[in-house]
């Protein structure tokens, strides 16, 4: 949470999640301290480090206010993240604050998590959402959920695996696992243009056929669409309320000159989409 409109996103998709799964919500605020720049001859005004103490205590104060709202409006239990909150068997919620550079922290204490989320806010001029998403899948080393600005009642009911044949989207696979196994529809789509060298989309639908899930299976010509374009319109048509999706095939840096399926479906997807690298 960082305050902005996300805050409230990222916590409804937040109990979504802990509803499916009877699971623990832990709220993250980063607080970012002033940095000093310390040389010869400089001095930093004592007003200064003031004020931006003051801005930063409110601005947490305006997040824990919207947190303790939103918490009660969904009606989720406050518990300690341990045994004995696991042991209600309902979702459940904490609030912690930590001092760093959010996309370190954030990727760091992910590392213990089973899942991020992340909240992609409307305005396209900022881009805390995004950094903070790349540092959990390459920090972190653990799945990150980007949710729009439009939350949804329930998520994992019907799954749109978009496969490309990669080593990144079969690891997303299987951290998708608790998701997959329990949908009620599970669809894996590959599009021609986006695949790479590697199993193709019936293949991995048999390998999940293998572990209890039912998936079906469609490969796709894009045609005049982008690659996320068709996946984006399959899942519509499918009334998928998740996407499962590698990220990075391409590097980062590619994908942001170049474009690509994860940079577009990063920004554009209007549904949440599950990226693991």
């Amino acid at each position: 949470m960082h305050g902005d409109d996300g805050d409230a996103v990222a916590l409804e998709t937040a109990h979504s999640v802990a509803q499916h799964f009877k699971s623990h919500i832990e709220a993250l605020l980063i607080r970012h301290d002033p940095q000093i720049l310390a040389g010869d001859g400089l001095v930093i005004p004592s007003d200064y480090l003031v004020e931006m103490g003051n801005r930063w205590q409110n601005m947490a104060e305006r997040v824990r206010k919207v947190y303790e709202e939103t918490v009660t409006r969904l009606g989720i239990q406050k518990a300690e993240i341990d045994a004995g909150g696991a042991a209600l068997g309902c979702p459940t919620a904490s609030w912690r604050e930590l001092s760093g550079q959010e996309a370190e922290v954030v990727g760091h204490q992910s590392r213990v998590f089973d899942l991020t989320i992340v909240a992609r806010p409307d305005d396209p001029a900022r881009d805390l959402w995004r950094v903070t998403a790349e540092a959990v899948l390459f920090d972190g080393g653990r799945p990150v959920l980007v949710t729009p600005q439009a939350p949804r009642a329930e998520l994992g009911r019907k799954v749109l695996v978009a496969w490309n044949g990669s080593t990144e989207t079969a690891q997303c696979v299987a951290m998708a696992m608790p998701w997959l196994t329990t949908a009620d529809e599970v669809l894996v789509l590959a599009v021609k243009g986006g695949m790479v060298p590697g199993p193709s989309a019936e293949e991995l639908a048999r390998h999940l056929a293998r572990n209890g899930v039912a998936a079906g299976a469609r490969t796709l010509d894009e045609g005049d669409r982008s690659v996320a374009e068709v996946i984006i319109a399959e899942a519509h048509a499918m009334g998928a309320d998740l996407i499962v999706k590698g990220a990075y095939t391409q590097s980062r840096f590619r994908q942001m000159i170049f474009g690509g399926v994860t940079n577009d479906l990063l920004h554009r997807s209007p549904l949440p989409v599950l990226f693991a690298h």
